[in-house]
């Protein structure tokens, strides 16, 4: 039986990649700002306008090639694949900010019942304006939750490959 490389690696590496998640969870959160927001004023020399989000997690295609419904499975080819974003945010008031954002992943899926599954990378790049409704009536920064809207376009490169289970 050949085994493949991608389902070795992930069969090997679950377990550490399942710690790392839980381990990083755990984490305490970092935030951008060095000092509250003041009700008084809206200068940047009073808190840090900018914030810098690194993000990773599995990449789950959601179609019709796919083994379960929801989750991603194993066999007969692995749908397990990681996916890493970037982004960077400037405030450009307590209400208003500008953030970009860049994503990377790879997608897969496999279709026993029709013998096909493929392989897929898809880049995404985004450019959006974000709204904090809360900071038009308060600058209070002692919020349990903050709420924020984001509207702005981007652009997304899809790249997949079909394969037939059958000549493998």
């Amino acid at each position: 039986m050949k085994m493949n490389k991608l389902t070795f690696f992930n069969q090997k590496y679950l377990g550490i990649f399942i710690f790392a998640l839980i381990l990083l969870s755990h984490l305490p959160p970092l935030n951008a700002q060095s000092h509250p927001y003041q009700e008084t004023s809206h200068r940047h020399d009073e808190y840090n306008a900018w914030a810098i989000r690194l993000a990773g997690g599995t990449g789950v295609f959601m179609g019709d090639i796919k083994q379960n419904p929801l989750l991603p499975s194993s066999t007969p080819k692995n749908e397990w694949r990681f996916g890493g974003s970037l982004g960077l945010e400037y405030r450009l008031s307590p209400v208003l900010s500008l953030k970009g954002q860049a994503l990377f992943t790879q997608l897969a899926g496999t279709k026993t019942k029709n013998g096909n599954y493929f392989d897929a990378t898809a880049i995404e790049s985004t450019l959006s304006l974000g709204l904090y409704p809360v900071n038009l009536f308060s600058l209070n920064n002692g919020r349990i939750a903050e709420f924020y809207f984001f509207g702005g376009v981007g652009l997304v490169n899809f790249d997949a490959k079909l394969f037939d289970l059958t000549n493998e």
